[in-house]
């Protein structure tokens, strides 16, 4: 076999490259079914990522669909100190897969508190105005409501 390994010592420059995708920001479809989450099913926080995303038990990555986080340190702290090892239901919307591993959800305690609403309710975050999602109107609303009164 004639194989030639050939090292190239000059860096590419992309900003150079006049390539547009036709299809962009495309993401693989991915079967919500694939992703295991049952009806009703519980399952547990195993680890707090960052500000908008918890870990669960079966792997996957939630981030809190609809909201915006504009405390950082205090929403850490109230998922280690409240919801760290506790049951949690999730609710998925269409489009909500943001990779294989990661959804954007709606979370529920197992006492049925919601708590996407409950961030916003809190003054924790502040209801998502970029994206489209079910329940856009109520957190806009209940973020109105805890301003004003």
């Amino acid at each position: 076999y004639n194989i030639e390994i050939i090292k190239r010592y000059e860096k590419i420059k992309f900003d150079d490259i006049e390539y547009v995708p036709s299809i962009q920001d495309a993401k693989p479809q991915i079967d919500t079914k694939k992703l295991n989450f049952k009806k009703d099913a519980l399952y547990k926080v195993v680890d707090i990522i960052d500000e908008n995303t918890i870990k669960i038990n079966n792997g996957h990555l939630i981030k809190f669909l609809g909201v915006k986080i504009n405390d950082k340190d205090k929403i850490i702290k109230y998922f280690k100190e409240d919801h760290f090892k506790k049951e949690i239901r999730i609710k998925l919307e269409n489009n909500s897969i943001l990779n294989g591993n990661t959804v954007s959800a709606y979370v529920y305690l197992k006492n049925n508190i919601f708590i996407n609403a409950y961030l916003i309710k809190a003054k924790l975050a502040l209801a998502d105005r970029e994206k489209e999602y079910k329940l856009k109107r109520k957190f806009l609303e209940l973020e109105r409501k805890t301003q004003y009164g």
